[in-house]
């Protein structure tokens, strides 16, 4: 009951653990890499590791993401807004804050990758999407707050999957292939599934329920703190929209240019003939 929840306040972030688990991603890296290396494909051998890396995280967080984001989505909003020790559902919101630490370490990981190979990895939106995600999720961490937020953005990397994939066939030379054409489409629908229609139900569930719960007695959680999340959160799904309508606008300009030709019909057949009959005649004249 609302009553009964606790004040929001600051409690402890374990950079300790970061650390820790930047360091088992930069030895996964460096075990994909010597993968990597057997490839005869150069684009593989340089930069695949990092893409490799990305599959493991993206696996990993829709994993997690899907199965908390289920039990939270049946929880009260008491829940779903803040981590209540209390609680007897408090459970789901520490395993959101645990899987959310790998997470946290890979963001880190890549982004220093990203900044050590710029721009061959990702430009400056890359690098201020991974230090934006890093500085929100240390903020949603260190108060506890949002825990289902942070569940469905760990649910969000599924779109990741078929984008790797995609990346993959490219380097391979199947940018023709049925292959790509499905993981296309793969990536499409899981991006506009996870990352529009489920994104933007949580925003309204955010700005609407469980914002003004966590600003009023007893919660009294930080208004800044709240705020920022909030602000970030919408832009995310608006920047989510943004890509969707790339993407859709990608995917009509390659089915325009897989168009087959329209073929002649008889009259412009006999047309053609006309005309060359008639250049041949005032040839020979």
């Amino acid at each position: 009951p609302r009553e009964v929840m606790r004040r929001v306040e600051f409690v402890s972030f374990d950079h300790v653990r970061v650390l820790q688990l930047v360091v088992a991603w930069e030895a996964c890296f460096l075990a994909m890499r010597r993968l990597c290396r057997r490839s005869s494909t150069p684009t593989v051998r340089e930069h695949g590791a990092s893409y490799c890396c990305s599959v493991i995280n993206a696996s990993w967080c829709t994993l997690a993401g899907a199965y908390l984001t289920r039990h939270l989505a049946s929880m009260p909003d008491e829940s779903a807004a803040h981590v209540d020790p209390d609680d007897p559902n408090s459970w789901a919101g520490v395993w959101v804050k645990q899987a959310a630490y790998p997470f946290l370490a890979w963001l880190a990981m890549d982004l220093a990758h990203t900044a050590y190979h710029f721009p061959k990895l990702g430009g400056a939106d890359a690098l201020a999407h991974h230090a934006g995600f890093i500085a929100l999720t240390v903020l949603q961490m260190s108060y506890d707050l949002l825990p289902v937020a942070a569940a469905w953005l760990l649910l969000g990397e599924l779109s990741t999957l078929p984008l790797n994939l995609r990346w993959f066939l490219l380097q391979h030379g199947l940018g023709e292939s049925r292959a790509l054409f499905c993981t296309n489409i793969a990536f499409a629908l899981t991006f506009l599934l996870v990352r529009v229609a489920f994104f933007w139900g949580g925003v309204a569930q955010v700005l609407l329920r469980l914002r003004p719960l966590l600003l009023a007695p007893p919660c009294h959680a930080p208004r800044l703190a709240v705020d920022v999340l909030c602000v970030a959160i919408t832009a995310a799904g608006c920047l989510n929209g943004w890509w969707m309508y790339k993407i859709v606008g990608m995917a009509l300009r390659a089915t325009e240019r897989r168009q087959p030709s329209v073929p002649p019909t008889p009259q412009s057949l006999g047309g053609s003939a006309q005309r060359v009959s008639k250049a041949a005649a005032a040839k020979s004249e």
